[in-house]
Protein backbone atom coordinates (compact mmCIF):
# COMPACT_ATOMS: atom_id res chain seq x y z
CA UNK A 1 0.00 0.00 0.00
CA UNK A 2 1.23 3.51 -0.81
CA UNK A 3 0.08 6.53 1.18
CA UNK A 4 0.55 9.86 -0.62
CA UNK A 5 0.47 13.26 1.08
CA UNK A 6 0.94 16.47 -0.92
CA UNK A 7 1.36 19.92 0.53
CA UNK A 8 2.93 23.30 0.07
CA UNK A 9 5.50 24.36 2.63
CA UNK A 10 7.04 27.76 3.37
CA UNK A 11 10.58 26.68 2.51
CA UNK A 12 12.85 27.07 -0.44
CA UNK A 13 14.66 23.88 -1.51
CA UNK A 14 17.89 24.70 0.33
CA UNK A 15 16.08 25.43 3.62
CA UNK A 16 14.08 22.21 3.32
CA UNK A 17 17.24 20.16 2.74
CA UNK A 18 18.87 21.90 5.72
CA UNK A 19 16.06 20.91 8.14
CA UNK A 20 15.52 17.45 6.62
CA UNK A 21 17.84 15.60 9.05
CA UNK A 22 15.87 17.01 12.00
CA UNK A 23 12.58 15.96 10.44
CA UNK A 24 13.71 12.45 9.56
CA UNK A 25 15.42 12.00 12.91
CA UNK A 26 17.66 8.92 12.61
CA UNK A 27 16.69 7.72 9.15
CA UNK A 28 19.36 7.88 6.46
CA UNK A 29 18.49 9.50 3.15
CA UNK A 30 19.90 10.26 -0.28
CA UNK A 31 19.11 13.39 -2.28
CA UNK A 32 19.05 13.04 -6.06
CA UNK A 33 18.05 16.38 -7.56
CA UNK A 34 14.52 17.07 -6.38
CA UNK A 35 13.94 13.55 -5.04
CA UNK A 36 14.77 12.41 -1.51
CA UNK A 37 14.89 8.66 -0.88
CA UNK A 38 14.70 7.62 2.76
CA UNK A 39 16.07 4.27 3.88
CA UNK A 40 13.34 3.07 6.20
CA UNK A 41 12.91 -0.31 7.88
CA UNK A 42 12.47 -3.54 5.94
CA UNK A 43 9.74 -3.43 3.32
CA UNK A 44 9.13 0.28 3.76
CA UNK A 45 10.22 3.24 1.71
CA UNK A 46 9.62 6.96 1.90
CA UNK A 47 10.21 9.05 -1.20
CA UNK A 48 9.88 12.83 -1.07
CA UNK A 49 9.47 14.86 -4.26
CA UNK A 50 10.27 18.58 -4.19
CA UNK A 51 8.89 21.22 -6.56
CA UNK A 52 9.87 24.86 -6.06
CA UNK A 53 7.02 27.19 -6.92
CA UNK A 54 6.88 30.97 -7.36
CA UNK A 55 7.02 32.79 -4.02
CA UNK A 56 3.92 34.30 -2.45
CA UNK A 57 4.02 38.04 -2.10
CA UNK A 58 2.23 40.02 0.56
CA UNK A 59 3.06 43.71 0.14
CA UNK A 60 6.87 43.74 0.36
CA UNK A 61 7.05 40.34 2.04
CA UNK A 62 8.19 37.41 -0.10
CA UNK A 63 7.42 33.89 1.19
CA UNK A 64 9.02 30.86 -0.50
CA UNK A 65 6.73 28.02 -1.58
CA UNK A 66 7.87 24.45 -1.97
CA UNK A 67 5.53 21.76 -3.25
CA UNK A 68 6.30 18.56 -1.33
CA UNK A 69 4.93 15.11 -2.13
CA UNK A 70 5.49 12.35 0.43
CA UNK A 71 5.05 8.78 -0.83
CA UNK A 72 5.00 6.20 1.98
CA UNK A 73 5.35 2.69 0.53
CA UNK A 74 4.67 -0.25 2.82
CA UNK A 75 3.18 1.90 5.58
CA UNK A 76 -0.34 1.69 6.96
CA UNK A 77 -2.12 5.04 6.71
CA UNK A 78 -1.97 5.66 10.48
CA UNK A 79 1.77 4.88 10.53
CA UNK A 80 2.41 7.33 7.69
CA UNK A 81 0.36 10.05 9.42
CA UNK A 82 2.26 9.49 12.68
CA UNK A 83 5.62 9.71 10.90
CA UNK A 84 4.50 12.88 9.12
CA UNK A 85 3.31 14.43 12.40
CA UNK A 86 6.73 13.73 13.92
CA UNK A 87 8.40 15.23 10.83
CA UNK A 88 6.24 18.37 11.12
CA UNK A 89 7.02 18.74 14.81
CA UNK A 90 10.75 18.77 14.14
CA UNK A 91 10.76 21.13 11.15
CA UNK A 92 8.13 23.58 12.46
CA UNK A 93 9.19 27.19 12.34
CA UNK A 94 8.18 29.83 14.83
CA UNK A 95 5.22 32.03 14.15
CA UNK A 96 1.59 32.49 14.96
Amino acid sequence: MTVVVEREMGFDRDDFVRVLPKGLRHDRFVIDGDVVRVNASAGRRLTIYLNEKPPRRIALLRIPVLGVRFEFEGYAEDEARTLLATFDKHVHRGGG
